[in-house]
């Protein structure tokens, strides 16, 4: 297995840095898969994992446990 060099971003989730060996490697068979973890699209050649690489950040985000439940903030 090759080491997907990831990167952890500000909020402690890991992405895919611009030099994974993941990148336009994943089998587009899946076509109701059509964005990724932050709802980017994914075009063209698509990425392993959860994570399509993009240069530009993503909008949406992973939630956090503060974010979700019963107790969370509005």
């Amino acid at each position: 297995m090759k080491d997907a060099q990831l990167v952890k971003d500000t909020k402690g989730i890991y992405r895919l840095s611009a030099k994974s060996p993941a990148i336009g490697t994943a089998d587009a068979g899946f076509k109701v898969v059509s964005v990724d973890m932050d709802a980017q699209p994914r075009k063209g050649k698509w990425d392993t994992g959860a994570d399509q690489y993009m240069q530009k950040k993503s909008v949406a985000q992973v939630l956090q446990t503060g974010q979700v439940g019963a107790g969370a903030n509005q």
